[in-house]
């Protein structure tokens, strides 16, 4: 997956789990979230998700689509919530965060990205 297609379905989850959201705030969408792909062989679904559900919030889950939206606390003191798409493919998973940051960049999209990896990988 590309990371525009991800900017994509972040823009789309956003829009659906963030209250208030504004046209500007998605325009930072491409420039400040974070996407990685993090390749895992032979794991299902449901251990993923089940992975997932220790770290953060599942907002949506798509089985026939392979995604999950989650909210993870990250950032400062994991203080700041950050919307993280996941998508599942046959031995990739693709990782996608964006979170609001205020005047000082917590680089909380990137924190949250590296706990859901950090979390996949000891599968």
């Amino acid at each position: 997956m590309k990371k525009e297609q991800m900017d994509q379905l972040i823009v789309k989850a956003v829009k659906k789990f963030e209250p208030g959201v504004t046209e500007k705030l998605l325009k930072n969408v491409p420039k400040q979230s974070e996407f990685e792909e993090l390749e895992i062989k032979d794991v299902s679904f449901l251990v993923i998700r089940d992975n997932l559900m220790t770290l953060g919030k599942i907002l949506d889950e798509n089985e026939k689509k392979k995604t999950f939206t989650v909210c993870v606390n990250a950032g400062v003191a994991n203080s700041n919530p950050c919307i993280l798409v996941v998508l599942v493919g046959k031995d990739i998973v693709s990782i996608g965060a964006f979170a609001r940051e205020g005047l000082i960049n917590q680089h909380t999209a990137r924190k949250a990205v590296k706990k859901i990896k950090g979390k996949l990988r000891k599968i």
